[in-house]
């Protein structure tokens, strides 16, 4: 399955990946919602009458070319960009103690924003509130860096980021920030719509992960354990949905669930095998049922 981050259980970037992989789910939830907002308002014209389905669709083309082409390509390309800056800044404070501060960079050519310019070679050190609200990208199509360095802080920082891009992905784990146009609408809206985000990633997920684990196996000694996809879909309905699409981040490579396997007590009961432990502060409870065939069949993971 392919990932926001490139990464593997417990590894660095993990966490992160999972929570730029889940807040790119809500953002897609809060955009259909208001293009199809927008959809809904054309079923009537200015004067109130029902508009017949030529018309409907006439006046539909343009918000769906909008959303969908449009937009749609600017989005990708930042939400790519959002992700590897979230990485490097993983990869920044890691390496704080070498190297403490933090260098903007601009492209400084005549498609650079002014404001963006204006911050080329300003250097704060990486835990400076600064870098809450003013690491890249800044706007959209924002093609600015940022590299580490132990050189001394200079400098200005009375720059404003644009609309929506206040915020650091790599401190936040969002891909796209709470102020972003697409949050705008009331509370009651907000919590359907994030409930429905939710569901969402579980069905991308479980999809996703059937597709790669499926012909994959997890060794475990001299056990070998097979997926199917019952088991994944199993795993998303016993868990609640935070942990349910935790376990189901589990199973991007079979590489995740064998670390989990390892770290388990393994007990057996009749055909049932069962894999419970702790490992990376994740409380688990792994289970597989023993197929006619003497192989172990994937059944579900829940998280305590």
């Amino acid at each position: 399955m392919g990932s926001l981050v490139s990464t593997t259980y417990n590894s660095r970037d993990w966490a992160l990946n999972e929570q730029l992989t889940h807040n790119a789910g809500v953002f897609a939830a809060f955009k259909n919602h208001q293009e199809q907002k927008e959809l809904v308002s054309l079923l009537v014209d200015e004067n109130g009458e029902v508009r017949s389905f030529s018309k409907f669709k006439q006046a539909a083309g343009p918000i769906a070319e909008k959303y969908n082409k449009n937009w749609l390509t600017t989005e990708h390309n930042q939400a790519l960009s959002s992700a590897e800056m979230a990485k490097k800044w993983n990869g920044f404070k890691a390496d704080q103690d070498l190297y403490p501060n933090l260098e903007y960079v601009a492209v400084m050519d005549s498609q650079t924003r002014s404001s963006h310019a204006k911050l080329n070679g300003t250097i704060r050190p990486i835990d400076d509130p600064f870098w809450d609200g003013h690491y890249p990208p800044l706007d959209w199509g924002c093609r600015c860096d940022v590299v580490q360095t132990d050189k001394p802080a200079k400098g200005t920082t009375d720059v404003e980021p644009g609309s929506g891009f206040d915020h650091n992905p790599g401190k936040t784990g969002k891909l796209f920030s709470d102020s972003a146009g697409y949050y705008d609408v009331p509370v009651t809206e907000a919590n359907q719509v994030k409930g429905m985000a939710d569901e969402l990633i579980k069905d991308v997920m479980i999809r996703q992960a059937h597709t790669e684990l499926r012909n994959r196996f997890v060794r475990s000694g001299k056990l070998k354990v097979s997926f199917e996809k019952s088991g994944i879909e199993r795993t998303a309905k016993i868990n609640a949905a935070e942990k349910g699409t935790k376990a189901l981040a589990l199973l991007h490579n079979s590489e995740n669930v064998q670390q989990l396997i390892k770290a388990g007590v393994h007990s057996v009961s009749g055909n049932i095998h069962t894999w419970t432990g702790t490992d990376a502060g994740i409380n688990f409870v792994i289970k597989a049922f023993e197929s006619v065939q003497g192989t172990l069949v994937f059944d579900s993971i829940k998280l305590i």
